[in-house]
């Protein structure tokens, strides 16, 4: 069984604006110099994080925004510059740069800033030089709220997903803005965690000694959402000596006017792009206005074409360089769906636990293989199964998915009811040739996987419950029933989580010859117990009948001191082995008593008494009983019923189981 945790997309859950891109200007000071550092924000990548910052920036305070008046709390050589959580204004209080930490208080000028919940993770790009992201607290991925940092340093394999399920990149630097980055990480860093364990690396500028005061900091005087641009283009495929046209939007999304440069409409775009529309030349943009540039895409020739062009934003004095890029292709392009499974298939006999809803999981990723965005539309499981087939439909909310791109789609297995399971799932898309694209779904859904009949476990003394647990055998994998020799019924029994497996009873031709004077008369077992902890240790009762008092226990296999099969001596050595505890009282839940003999069996995964000697969460044994007909034994009833006791303590505890840092550390 698997459990996972599904993350499901959220590119459809941000409804403030539908443009891709996001500029945003930062005001730094350092003593007395002034600066700009323009920010894109990746809107279409990281729409969660994207919004989350712009609040912060366009929150209304008697200050400004949150960010205003913010400085830069940390500068690590090569790695990252760090700020967003903390602001200084010696205006408040008594205008200390100080903290209380007895007392948790702030009675100066320094402030924490006030925080938002947290939000969703949204890793998806790499924490290169220049892109800025968000830190986060160590061990929980979703913990960002209002500090970022910028990369001054490739921290790909740093900051990737093995660390805290990696750092959401959500923008980069523009232009000369890493000029002024790399001025602030040149400042000297001080340890300040005298005043606040955040300050380890405080960034301070002509600082000579205490108090620290306000010249003394990277200020980040002001942060300002500038505009919203539309994304770079992708025209994908177009036929050739055919065109198709795509919308530049340029929206003025702050609450200062701003004034687009001259755009050319002729010259401006090397064939097959060119510029067929614009209201943006010359315009000045108040809040919420927008222009519209038209660029059209008619490729002459089979080939694959690149361009770029500059939009001047003349107040704000910065150059906005576009991208486009489209393929000619000879044959009209199409979208073309793949699934990485043609048939979900979850396999026969696999455990399914019904008591505490353990489900399994496979997972089909629904490639692009076309040249045109493949668009599903709709996504849906039919038949008389579907009820216990369960997915979550990301493709949908994902599409459009790009040529080359794929969608994932995790499917769980949660049957209500024993037996196979079929159903079908059925995609609706926009490739031509395969919507709706048919997927076949089937599993076998079992609570017993012992190997034994239900028919054999029901004929068992005892009802068919052979451990005396008021359960039928026949329904558990943690016990199972079964003839021995001689007309005498032989019951393993383990503990919840431990499965049980491949149980047969090997008969004299079937075994290697005995030791001399050893006899076997109740048979030797052959059986796999699985889903142990990776060299764990495990305990399985063998339950004999009262007439057959056990004497020892033999295994047949390798050993570690030798790797040859052989017959053994399995007595408990303190470690692993057979420990006779003989004639018991086994009483059920509702007081009934039977009296049987017992034999406690210890394995250590991968040690003596695993017949594959592998740590691998799997126990084989090939063993059997040597017993007597006396029929009695003393002094074992308290052993066993520690041992009973501590295996349905097991079974019911088993039933109810069903670094970029942020203030106090990156």
């Amino acid at each position: 069984m698997f459990r996972s945790l599904i993350i499901l997309l959220l590119f459809l859950l941000v409804s403030r604006h539908s443009y891709a891109e996001v500029l945003v200007r930062m005001e730094v000071q350092q003593d007395a110099a002034i600066s700009n550092v323009d920010l894109r924000l990746f809107e279409n990548i990281a729409p969660v994080t994207v919004d989350n910052f712009l609040k912060y920036v366009n929150k209304t305070t008697t200050n400004g925004g949150d960010y205003d008046n913010t400085f830069i709390q940390r500068s690590v050589t090569d790695f990252v510059i760090q700020s967003g959580g903390f602001s200084f204004d010696p205006t408040v209080n008594d205008g200390s740069f100080s903290y209380d930490p007895a007392n948790n208080t702030y009675p100066g000028g320094l402030q924490p800033l006030p925080v938002d919940p947290p939000i969703q993770n949204e890793y998806k790009l790499l924490n290169v030089r220049g892109t800025i992201a968000m830190a986060k607290l160590s061990g929980d991925p979703n913990s960002a709220t209002s500090q970022w940092f910028i990369n001054l340093a490739d921290n790909s394999s740093i900051l990737g997903p093995s660390q805290n399920e990696g750092f959401t990149v959500f923008g980069e630097v523009l232009a000369d803005g890493m000029t002024v980055v790399d001025q602030i990480a040149a400042q000297p860093i001080y340890n300040r965690t005298d005043i606040h364990s955040a300050l380890g690396e405080l960034p301070l500028v002509n600082y000579t000694s205490d108090p620290i005061q306000q010249q003394n900091l990277v200020r980040v005087n002001k942060m300002t959402e500038l505009l919203s641009i539309s994304d770079d283009i992708d025209f994908q495929a177009v036929l050739v000596n055919t065109s198709t046209q795509r919308d530049i939007v340029i929206k003025n999304t702050g609450s200062v006017a701003h004034t687009i440069g001259d755009v050319s409409t002729t010259d401006t775009l090397d064939l097959p792009f060119s510029v067929v529309g614009n209201t943006c030349s010359n315009t000045t943009l108040v809040q919420d206005a927008e222009c519209v540039l038209t660029v059209q895409f008619s490729p002459q020739s089979e080939n694959v074409f690149n361009e770029t062009f500059n939009i001047e934003l003349a107040d704000l004095g910065l150059s906005y360089t576009f991208s486009m890029k489209g393929e000619g292709v000879l044959t009209p392009p199409a979208a073309d769906i793949t699934p990485s499974l043609d048939a979900v298939e979850f396999g026969d006999g696999q455990l399914i636990d019904l008591s505490n809803g353990d489900y399994q999981q496979i997972v089909v990723n629904f490639n692009n293989d076309g040249n045109l965005d493949l668009n599903i539309t709709s996504m849906t499981m039919d038949g008389a199964d579907a009820g216990d087939f369960e997915f979550f439909d990301n493709c949908v909310a994902a599409s459009p998915i790009a040529p080359g791109d794929f969608c994932v789609l995790p499917i769980n297995f949660k049957p209500t009811t024993v037996g196979n399971k079929s159903a079908t799932m059925t995609v609706v898309s926009n490739d031509p040739d395969e919507s709706p694209l048919v997927i076949p779904v089937t599993g076998t859904a079992s609570v017993d996987t012992d190997g034994i009949s239900e028919s054999i476990e029901d004929a068992a003394p005892n009802g068919g419950d052979g451990n005396n647990d008021s359960i039928l055998d026949s329904v558990q994998n943690t016990v199972a029933s079964l003839p021995g020799l001689g007309n005498t019924y032989l019951t393993l029994v383990t503990y919840s989580g431990v499965r049980l497996s491949n149980i047969v009873l090997l008969s004299a031709d079937q075994l290697v010859t005995p030791p001399d004077n050893v006899r076997f008369d109740l048979g030797a077992l052959d059986f796999k117990a699985d889903n142990i902890q990776p060299g764990g240790r495990v305990e399985i009762g063998l339950i004999l009948p009262l007439s057959s008092t056990p004497v020892t226990y033999y295994m047949y296999g390798p050993t570690p001191d030798n790797t040859n099969p052989h017959w053994y001596e399995f007595l408990y050595d303190g470690t692993t082995g057979a420990q006779l505890i003989g004639r018991a009282t086994i009483t059920s839940p509702d007081g009934t008593n039977i009296e049987r003999n017992l034999i406690k069996l210890v394995f250590t995964d991968g040690a003596r008494g695993d017949a594959d000697l592998s740590v691998n969460g799997v126990v084989i044994d090939t063993g059997a009983p040597v017993v007597t007909t006396s029929g009695t034994s003393s002094g074992s009833m308290s052993i066993w019923s520690l041992f009973y006791l501590a295996v349905i303590l097991i079974m019911l505890k088993a039933g109810q189981r069903h670094s970029v840092r942020k203030t106090a550390g990156i």
